[in-house]
């Protein structure tokens, strides 16, 4: 991703004003707070250079804890100002669903405005998204990003190529065994037609008075047929009467086939539709199976993420046990309160981060005020370096004596956010 990646070739972009420049060297030499100090007045002015390094700063936790949302909202404005690598990064965010809900359609909406201002990382991005849905919109992109000399790009574009003329090959194939199948249907009709012929032909006659058919007529026929197999481009007209005619005393009978050519025929005929309902079971079975496969494995994740909530839930009620929060005033802070405060250790493998609920109640009132410190860092009671959430309203008493008890401990984002380290620091 670009968020972190692409700090030196930010750091090296011409700035717009000599303190972004500042707070970008200071980012380069590893002195977060001292860059966090000088962008983020930038970065409320609606310098978008400065929001989108600001979001990547919050994003790699560079100075302060990760916030996967404060990334979102940082990148997002600067994205509509019109910055390419915002752009870029929206698209991430969207794709992973970091600090935001997954969205492929989002994604790939940010992407195209970055690709469209030539970022050959977004138009690689873009063409990965696209071929599973759309070859041609996928050939696009990466011949764009070809066109500016990426080579992964160049290899990414001639396989999926060559991926077209393998695929439409295998397609011919498939489309030349099926007329064969079809042939061999007609071949073996055309038989049981012959064989009824042949039957008729040899029947004896037992009655002078009824001539026996002319064999012209059924070798005229078998001779079409080969003709017709061997330059299947011709068309030939066969005889429009199944029963070749006779004539009896002036006048013209049929000639019916034996009946055991006719129970041959309907015996192949069963067999025939006994194979085809054989093999629709089969594939019946086979998708019944599948579908099995998949309830299963669907069943079985659902009762590991039963059992990941209730550890994950027991591990935060232990936590809220070891949160120690107070209230205190900060430094043109007009007056109002904020929430500081120190936490365990949290364990990554189960919570990357945590929200944590609060009141704040003065001495003998029955009132509090509630809220959020939204991504808990818990490091330190200092209001720059710490957590400092605003409480509102704001208690009538001095913060020193005031009771801060803390109410629920959740995931990030598993409680409603009303302030946290970021955000503070821009308001």
């Amino acid at each position: 991703m670009i968020l972190g990646a692409f700090l030196i070739v930010t750091v090296c972009m011409n700035a717009h004003s000599a303190p972004l420049d500042t707070g970008l060297a200071a980012l380069k030499s590893g002195h977060y707070a001292e860059a966090l100090k000088i962008l983020l007045p930038l970065a409320n002015d609606g310098n978008a250079q400065a929001q989108r390094v600001v979001g990547e700063m919050c994003y790699q936790g560079q100075g302060m804890k990760p916030d996967k949302t404060a990334a979102f909202k940082w990148n997002e404005l600067a994205a509509d100002s019109g910055d390419m690598l915002a752009q870029y990064n929206m698209g991430y965010l969207y794709e992973r669903g970091e600090g935001t809900a997954a969205s492929s359609n989002d994604a790939i909406r940010f992407y195209t405005k970055a690709g469209l201002q030539g970022y050959v990382p977004a138009q690689i991005k873009l063409g990965d998204l696209y071929v599973a849905t759309s070859r041609g919109n996928a050939l696009y992109w990466y011949r764009s990003a070809m066109e500016l000399g990426n080579d992964e790009a160049r290899q990414k574009y001639s396989v999926l190529s060559s991926a077209s003329v393998k695929e439409f090959r295998e397609q011919l194939a498939r489309d030349e065994a099926e007329k064969e199948v079809k042939q061999r249907e007609e071949d073996r009709t055309e038989k049981v037609r012959l064989a009824r012929l042949d039957a008729e032909r040899a029947a004896p006659d037992n009655d002078s008075d009824t001539p026996s058919v002319s064999p012209s007529w059924v070798d005229s026929t078998r001779s079409v047929l080969e003709i017709g197999r061997q330059n299947p481009q011709r068309t030939f007209s066969r005889p429009a009467q199944v029963n070749p005619p006779r004539t009896v005393a002036g006048q013209e009978v049929r000639v019916s086939a034996p009946a055991t050519v006719i129970v041959a025929a309907d015996n192949t005929e069963r067999e025939e539709a006994e194979r085809k309902r054989k093999i629709a079971e089969q594939r019946a079975k086979e998708v019944q199976a599948v579908d099995e496969q998949r309830r299963l494995a669907a069943k079985e994740k659902e009762s590991l993420d039963r059992e990941e909530a209730v550890k994950k839930t027991a591990y935060l009620n232990a936590m809220m046990s070891g949160i120690k929060l107070s209230a205190r005033s900060c430094p043109d802070g007009e007056g109002k309160h904020y929430i500081v405060g120190l936490r365990p250790k949290i364990k990554p493998e189960v919570v990357e981060c945590i929200d944590v609920g609060y009141a704040e109640s003065c001495p003998g009132s029955a009132a509090s005020s509630a809220g959020t410190v939204s991504n808990f860092i818990g490091v330190a009671t200092d209001c720059f370096m710490g957590d400092a959430a605003t409480v509102a309203p704001t208690p009538a008493c001095n913060p020193k004596v005031a009771t801060v008890k803390v109410t629920r401990v959740a995931a990030c984002g598993g409680l409603a956010s009303s302030a946290n380290f970021c955000l503070f620091l821009i308001m």
